[in-house]
């Protein structure tokens, strides 16, 4: 089983300190869920993979708070092993971390899982974390990143400190997965443009703040990019990470039922400067027909300001419109369904996500994406690499056409 994780020993001295102070603990909790998943695909993959794919997931989380709850211990560990794709199977760390809690500042040490961000589409802003991109095309699974996190709470707002050396890989499809690009992405070999390779210092600052319905903040990185660029070595793509800095902006205002949304980001690497941002809002009806469903709309549109340049599988000019039922009932029962289309290109993603628990310790998670507009490329490799200088910029969807799927999985909570 290949380990995302490969620095686990170097976290710190905070944990050190956590173990040590464990003695005369004074809450412990254990925690954990078992997802059986398989995905189905309407068409077998570009160079013949499977058309179903099974899969289990494991996840646990250990927490243990003392010191009247000012200190506290999280260790989250989850492993997927996957049938048909290798670099699929593997094992990483959400949490390991020990957090102090004073009057008004925190220290957080050790592995840990942060989130940036106001939207639903896209979250431009977040970027302390790496994706692990095998969980899912969406982007939105996390692997820890190693880090000391000081927080300081005022009346002017929320200052955070970030300090990280140790740079997560970014996972990708192997050749048997699915929803990856025609060509396999050599993850044994990345490259790095700092001299430091992944043990550069990285740093990061974020103030946040609420004036009442209006929430803001902004942020800035500098570090290794959690998005490489790739470098076509024969018949692979080599990763390459680059050295950015990264402004972000968070904007949310509410009233009664609305949520009006924003986030743009300024970012600086050896490509030169780009601007990106995506905003919107969402809008919820509450009781509709008398009823305790609630209906929420969501509308957001999103630019990238790299154009031509902007990665397969990104849409340039993207306008996402959902719909999100939460029928409020005893067995947490939600339904987000809508489309995002990109109006230059006119490429479609059509998207469904439902879930309902069964009974006390069980939940079904159905998912399902189907990609539409784009043309498909050539499925054969020497085709495929013939093809590569000549490549529609326009068509970013085009090696996924073929990779339509429903997902159907049943997690079991312990």
């Amino acid at each position: 089983m290949r380990k995302t994780l490969k620095s686990v020993s170097t976290v710190g001295l905070g944990l050190l300190a956590a173990i040590c102070f464990a003695t005369g603990t004074t809450a412990e909790e254990w925690s954990g869920e078992i997802g059986l998943e398989s995905r189905v695909y309407q068409h077998s993959g570009p160079q013949g993979q499977s058309k179903l794919h099974p899969s289990v997931r494991v996840e646990a989380e250990y927490y243990n708070d003392w010191n009247d709850g000012r200190d506290s211990f999280t260790f989250s560990p989850m492993a997927v092993f996957d049938v048909q794709d290798g670099d699929r199977t593997h094992w990483t760390i959400g949490e390991l971390a020990w957090i102090h809690v004073d009057d008004n500042w925190e220290l957080r040490t050790g592995i840990r899982t942060v989130f940036w961000g106001v939207t639903e589409t896209r979250h431009l802003v977040d970027i302390i974390n790496q994706t692990d991109l095998v969980m899912d095309v969406d982007g939105e699974d996390k692997i820890g990143q190693p880090m000391i996190n000081l927080s300081f709470e005022r009346s002017w707002g929320t200052l955070d400190l970030f300090l990280m050396s140790i740079f997560e890989e970014r996972t990708f499809p192997g050749a048997d997965g699915r929803l990856r690009g025609p060509l396999v992405v050599d993850t044994d070999n990345a490259l790095f443009e700092s001299s430091n390779k992944k043990h550069r210092l990285e740093g990061a600052v974020r103030w946040h703040q609420y004036y009442g319905d209006f929430d803001i903040a902004v942020s800035h990185f500098s570090g290794n990019g959690r998005e490489p660029v790739y470098l076509l070595n024969g018949t692979v793509l080599t990763p390459v990470y680059p050295v950015i800095d990264q402004t972000g902006l968070e904007l949310q205002y509410i009233y009664e039922g609305w949520a009006l949304k924003l986030e743009a980001i300024s970012h600086y690497g050896s490509a030169g400067r780009y601007g990106a941002t995506v905003f919107g809002f969402e809008h919820t009806l509450t009781g509709i027909y008398d009823s305790r469903v609630d209906l929420g709309w969501v509308v957001e549109y999103s630019y990238d300001g790299r154009g031509d340049a902007t990665p397969p599988g990104v849409l340039e000019h993207d306008l996402t419109i959902a719909t999100r039922w939460m029928l409020n009932d005893v067995d947490a029962s939600e339904l987000l369904t809508g489309v995002v289309l990109d109006e230059r290109s006119q490429e479609w993603v059509f998207f469904f996500e439902g879930s309902r628990r069964l009974g006390e310790y069980w939940k079904l998670v159905l998912e399902s994406q189907i990609f539409m507009g784009g043309d498909p490329l050539p499925q054969d490799l020497p085709s495929v690499l013939a093809q590569l200088g000549s490549l529609d910029p326009d068509n970013k969807l085009g090696y996924l056409q073929n990779e339509d799927f429903v997902k159907i999985e049943v997690i079991r909570y312990f």
